[in-house]
């Protein structure tokens, strides 16, 4: 492990934070509006963020951190996959553990969701922690109610409507920042300068718009065909004979992929497309991406660098990509997408045909940019309402959905469909589940219900999670009751009841795709109780009824949503099943 100093630090008595962030780039990029939070929370505190050695070099426009430890992550696999001797292992491990430890860290924000990151939050000392962790005996917890709802959202994407950036500002506790042009501040003015003298060479002057496109992503699956970037230059050159752009990337792949992007455009269109492959540092990227007008982007790293520095963008969702999650967070920007069923893919899917990229028309990626130059970059309530109208009047395509990022009233972004949507389950829970997370995972009851519209095409599944719901309420009575009263049972008897409701309880999860937020979260919390102690049984025992009570909240709350004809008219088919009814559960 190394660490590499990224600014001073004003005293050894400051306030000391460790983020641990063993992730993706893009992660770590989206975790950075968090940072720049906590460094207006506590402007005297040291910040120290621990990423993967490979990752270092991009993170030099973060000038809000204090340093960064690195670990070799790929040859710490390498080492644990040949079958080297543990002993030299655990020495290893060891090193990076007594590396962090060095800092004295108050806070550790562990944003790790493996095991590795599990067990270096255990083993890190911190007087106080946030996020994954490990009890003495080896067992997963979770220190954040917003570290369960990432392990909840992993397995249950089509019904999370928030942005990581808003979870990562969730998970370390560091709220909002009210100073949103911090990190264009901190762009040192070389970096400007090379940015001007780079598009000064390329003969980009005077006050035409400039459009950037990445076309590059870590992997195949996630890049939209060179064919298509090309379609739309010659989109977009047509439609405005004198913008300028600029293609993106690093690396002989970007190269030979942006090459043969410019290699399709025709003579005239070919002198107003720039290929800038390599010739940008990260800083130098960061500066030109502050002063383009609208990047066009797969999703990458990138995009979310454009949303720091404020730039507008047009993000292309598919394949194993959901725009709700991971789309660039900043209100005004545009994500386009697939409407096909499958999409997005499970995050582990190897598609060997991922035809979601074809929905996507490169003549309505070119429109909507287009639509975006002609607004404001940083558009207010009737800007934005002026923005949703000219992309509602683009005529549709197929099977593509175009989606406009709106911030709410606590200051999280969400993406609100365009035009008329058609509606899918998800698409109908995701603003009910948000609600009902942001009350109960920051201390409060579920509160007053919200109203579900369910579509007369959609009565089947509202019918089932109704009728789910009603279950769901009886086994979660059961199993208060079995931690309550029954806890004079047999043990024998004891234990093979609560083993039969956790049963049910999982398999109406796997049943019911609606249901498996609230039954993934009440294994996690189940999980995260971490009293092992037997002279601790009661302990155990009540916090343990208590999750079950909290399930029964929750299913009443969600079913009390519904109209009562989507739910009561189910409820006589589950008499002869359950005991009790909708109308018996209150929160």
């Amino acid at each position: 492990m190394s660490l590499l100093k990224m600014a001073d630090s004003s005293s050894s008595t400051v306030r000391t934070i460790v983020v641990l962030a063993l992730s993706r780039m893009g992660d770590i990029y989206q975790l950075y509006p968090a940072v720049l939070a906590l460094r207006e929370k506590s402007p005297g505190a040291r910040i120290f963020l621990v990423i993967y050695r490979e990752f270092a070099a991009s993170m030099a426009p973060f000038m809000a951190i204090d340093g960064i430890l690195t670990i070799d992550g790929s040859g710490l696999k390498k080492r644990v996959l040949s079958g080297e001797d543990p002993v030299s292992l655990y020495e290893s491990f060891s090193h990076m553990v007594g590396a962090i430890n060095d800092l004295s860290p108050d806070l550790l924000i562990n944003l790790t969701p493996n095991r590795i990151g599990a067990t270096l939050g255990y083993l890190v000392n911190a007087r106080e922690k946030r996020g994954l962790s490990m009890t003495k005996d080896g067992y997963r917890t979770h220190l954040s109610p917003w570290i369960l709802y990432l392990s909840t959202f992993v397995k249950n994407r089509l019904f999370n409507d928030l942005n990581l950036v808003d979870l990562f500002k969730h998970i370390a506790g560091a709220g909002f920042s009210k100073d949103e042009k911090r990190a264009l501040r901190d762009l040192p003015d070389e970096s400007h300068r090379q940015a001007t003298e780079l598009l000064r060479r390329k003969g980009i002057e005077g006050g035409a718009p400039i459009i950037a496109m990445a076309t590059g992503a870590s992997v195949e699956i996630k890049r939209w065909t060179g064919a298509s970037f090309a379609r739309v230059c010659q989109g977009l050159l047509s439609l405005l004979p004198n913008c300028r752009i600029v293609l993106l990337g690093a690396g002989e792949e970007d190269r030979v992929r942006n090459q043969a992007i410019t290699g399709l455009l025709s003579g005239t269109s070919a002198g107003k497309v720039f290929d800038l492959t390599g010739e940008t540092s990260v800083l130098t990227l960061s500066a030109l991406l502050s002063r383009v007008d609208v990047l066009l982007s797969n999703d990458t790293g990138t995009m979310h660098v454009a949303a720091l520095f404020g730039t507008p963008s047009v993000c292309l969702s598919f394949s194993q990509l959901f725009y709700p999650e991971t789309a660039p967070a900043l209100e005004g920007n545009i994500a386009v997408s697939s409407r096909r069923p499958c999409a997005p893919c499970s995050p582990s899917a190897l598609c060997n045909n991922p035809v979601c990229r074809e929905d996507l028309d490169p003549a309505l990626v070119s429109s909507v940019i287009v639509a975006r130059l002609r607004h404001a970059r940083h558009p207010d309530a009737r800007e934005w309402s002026a923005l949703y109208r000219d992309l509602e009047s683009l005529p549709a395509t197929g099977r593509a959905l175009v989606s406009l990022a709106k911030r709410d009233e606590f200051g999280e972004i969400h993406f609100v469909g365009v035009g008329e949507t058609p509606a899918d389950v998800g698409s109908v829970l995701r603003p009910v589940y948000r609600v009902l997370w942001r009350r109960v995972l920051s201390g409060e009851s579920p509160g007053d219900p919200v109203s579900i519209d369910w579509p007369d095409h959609l009565s089947g599944e509202a019918s089932e999670l109704c009728g789910g719901l009603s279950e769901l309420g009886a086994l979660s009575r059961e199993g208060g009751f079995l931690t309550g009263e029954g806890i004079g049972l047999s043990g024998e008897e004891w234990a093979s009841r609560i083993e039969s409701v956790d049963r049910a309880i999982r398999e109406l999860g796997d049943r019911i795709a609606a249901l498996s937020p609230l039954t993934t979260m009440f294994f996690l919390e189940k999980e995260s109780i971490g009293i092992r102690d037997p002279f601790l049984w009661k302990a155990l025992v009540e916090e343990t009824r208590k999750t079950y009570q909290r399930l029964g909240e929750r299913a009443a709350w969600l079913l009390s949503c519904s109209p009562p004809s989507d739910c009561f008219s189910h409820a006589s088919l589950l008499r002869g099943r359950v005991t009790g009814g909708p109308e018996t559960l209150s929160v």
